[in-house]
C-alpha cells in the first residue's frame, strides 16, 4: 500500500511542520471529493471537521489516525474544554516528549473535560482518544496559532552556571514543537506497525551541518582580517553579513574575501515598522555592495528583528534567504507564512546567542568554550544544524579556535548559508511517496539526490535510496539518544537582569 499522510488545507503551521520534517504528505482541497482511505493520517482543520465530521468519524473507526489540535478535537470527541493560559512546560518525566525539556508555548490551552482519555503527558495536556481500531491524539493548543506566532520576548539560555545568558528571541519554542510533532507521527504510525519515511536533512553522506555566520557591524578592518584568518586556517567556510557604511571596508576587505560568502546586514543598523523605510534602507546598502562588485543572496536583520514588513521588502528585493531569530531559532528553515501567503524567502533559524551575550553573562573564555560544545552536541544528537553567529569586534579568537578544533573531530558538512538555502530549496522540492508490502518498502522520487530515513518508533532509524527495494527486516537500523538539558522552570522567571538586559539594548537602538 502507499503511504501518506492527509493534511487539510488551510493549514500553514501544519504545512511549515511536515515540510521541515520532510514526511510525505498530500494536500486534501477543500472542494475535492474525499476519500480519506488513502491517508494513513489525517490532520484536519475547523472547516473539514464542521462539514465532514460524519466522514471523519467513520474514517477512525476504520483504523484511521487522526491528530486533532485545539481548533478541531472538541468537535470531533464531542467534549467540553476547560480554557487556561500557559507560558511554558516542562513534559513528565515518563512521557515520550520528556527529551525535549522546556518548552515555551504563551498560548491559551484548551483542556479537554473527560477523565476517560488515555494521557500522553499530564502536564502538555496531550491525550488519545480511541474509537474502535481508530485513534486521535488530542492537543490542547493551536499549532497554526503557535508556529506562526510572530512575538518575541529576552529569554535565558541553559548552561551549568548560576547567571544565564539570555538575547531576545521568538516567544514559542517552535523547534521543540516540530520534534513534539514528530514524535506523535512517529509513535502512531507504530501503531499502526507501518514505517514512517521522511526525507534526510543533508545530502548524501552528511549527518549534520555546521555553520558560521558573522555579523560585522562596529568592525574594523583589524578584527575582520583577523576572524578570516582563523577561519581559513581551520578550512571553516563562513558567511558574513556586512553593514555598509564604512565603504572602504566593503572595498578593500569585504571584497577580497573570496573563498567566503558575503550576504547584507544593513545600511543603518535597525528594522523598521514601515515595508517602504525597510525597503530603502537594505536596497541602499545592497546597491552600495553591487558597486564593489559583490552580489548578495542572503539578508539577516539587525538585532535579529523580524516583522512582517521587513519580510515583504526582501521578498520584493528577491532574497534567496533570511536569517532573524525573533521569527525562529535553533530549528530546522522553513518558508514564513504571513499576509496569507508563503514568502519565497527561505527563513534559516541560528543559535541566537553570541560571544558577546556569553561575555554580558560574566562567562569566562573557557565556559564559553564549554557552552558551544554542548550547543553542538546537543544539535547534532537532534538533527539539528549547529548554525554559530559571531560579531568580530567582540575579539575572542581563542575561543572560536578551540570551537574550530573541536567541529573537525566531527563528521559534518560546512556550507555558507547560500549553499545550504539551496540544498533546503531543493529538498523542500521534491516530492516523494512510498509504498510498503510484505516487509518490503520501496521510495519513488524523480529526484535520486535526496536521500530517506525510515524511522521505526522503537529500532530507530535506518538510511535507505529511492527506487530501491529493501527487506526491513534486513535493514541496519541505528537507535540515536538526543541529548537533553536540565532545564527548569526558574529559567522563565523575572530576573533583575533582564530589565538591565532590556535598558541596554533600548540604548543601543536609540544610537543607530
Amino acid at each position: 500500500m502507499q503511504i501518506k499522510i492527509g493534511l487539510c488545507t488551510p493549514n500553514p503551521g501544519w504545512e511549515i511542520l511536515l515540510s521541515q520534517e520532510g514526511f510525505c504528505f498530500d494536500i486534501i482541497e477543500e472542494n475535492e471529493e474525499f476519500d480519506l482511505k488513502k491517508f494513513a493520517l489525517v490532520i484536519p482543520n475547523h472547516e473539514f471537521v464542521e462539514k465532514n465530521k460524519k466522514l471523519l468519524l467513520e474514517y477512525i473507526t476504520k483504523n484511521g489516525l487522526v491528530i486533532a489540535d485545539k481548533e478541531t478535537f472538541p468537535i470531533i470527541v464531542d467534549i467540553g474544554v476547560h480554557k487556561r493560559k500557559i507560558s511554558f512546560i516542562i513534559p513528565k518525566g515518563n512521557s515520550i516528549f520528556s527529551n525535549l525539556g522546556l518548552i515555551d508555548l504563551y498560548s491559551e490551552f484548551g483542556i479537554p473535560q473527560n477523565n476517560s482519555l488515555q494521557i500522553l503527558d499530564g502536564d502538555l495536556h496531550i491525550y488519545d482518544y480511541s474509537k474502535q481500531s481508530g485513534n486521535v491524539v488530542i492537543l490542547p493548543f493551536s499549532i497554526n496559532e503557535l508556529i506562526l506566532n510572530q512575538s518575541s520576548a529576552r529569554k535565558r539560555f541553559y548552561a551549568e552556571r548560576k547567571e544565564l545568558p539570555s538575547e531576545v528571541v521568538a516567544m514559542v519554542s517552535k523547534g521543540k514543537i516540530r520534534e513534539l510533532i514528530s514524535s506523535i507521527i512517529q509513535q502512531n504510525f507504530y501503531k499502526l506497525a507501518i514505517p514512517l519515511v521522511q526525507k534526510c536533512y543533508y545530502p548524501r553522506g552528511r549527518e549534520n551541518a555546521f555553520i558560521f555566520r558573522i555579523d560585522t557591524d562596529f568592525c574594523s578592518a583589524e578584527d575582520a582580517n583577523n576572524l578570516y584568518a582563523l577561519c581559513n586556517k581551520y578550512n571553516v567556510n563562513a558567511t558574513w553579513f556586512v553593514d555598509t557604511k564604512n565603504e572602504k571596508m566593503l572595498s578593500e576587505v569585504y571584497s577580497t574575501f573570496t573563498q567566503h560568502e558575503i550576504a547584507l546586514h544593513c545600511e543603518k543598523h535597525k528594522v523598521y515598522k514601515s515595508f517602504e523605510e525597510n525597503y530603502k534602507n537594505i536596497l541602499c546598502a545592497r546597491n552600495k555592495l553591487m558597486e564593489c562588485g559583490i552580489i548578495v543572496k542572503g539578508f539577516a536583520a539587525p538585532f535579529g528583528e523580524w516583522n512582517a514588513s521587513l519580510g515583504k521588502a526582501i521578498k520584493d528585493l528577491d532574497f534567496k534567504y533570511s536569517s532573524e531569530f525573533t521569527l525562529d531559532y535553533d530549528n530546522l528553515p522553513f518558508y514564513p507564512f504571513f499576509d496569507n501567503h508563503f514568502s519565497s524567502v527561505l527563513q534559516i533559524p541560528i543559535h541566537p546567542v553570541s560571544a558577546g551575550r556569553l561575555r554580558r553573562a560574566h562567562f569566562t573564555d573557557q565556559e564559553m568554550v564549554q557552552y558551544y560544545k554542548s550547543i553542538i552536541d546537543y544539535n547534532f544528537s537532534r538533527n539539528l544544524p549547529v548554525i554559530l553567529y559571531h560579531h568580530p569586534h567582540h575579539k575572542k579568537l581563542k575561543v572560536w579556535e578551540e570551537i574550530f578544533a573541536y567541529i573537525k573531530t566531527k563528521r559534518f558538512w560546512n556550507p555558507t548559508m547560500h549553499e545550504f538555502a539551496i540544498w533546503w530549496s531543493k529538498r523542500n522540492r521534491n516530492n516523494f511517496s512510498y509504498t510498503y508490502s510484505n516487509g518490503k518498502i520501496i521510495v519513488d522520487t524523480d529526484d535520486t539526490e535526496v536521500d530517506f530515513r525510515l524511522l521505526y518508533f522503537q529500532k530507530g532509524l535506518a538510511v535507505i535510496h529511492s527506487n530501491v527495494s529493501y527487506k526491513i527486516q534486513e535493514l541496519p537500523f541505528i537507535m540515536k539518544h538526543p541529548v537533553k538539558f536540565n532545564e527548569k522552570k526558574s529559567m522563565r522567571q523575572y530576573h533583575w537582569r533582564d530589565s538591565l538586559n532590556n535598558y541596554e539594548q533600548r540604548k543601543a537602538k536609540k544610537k543607530q
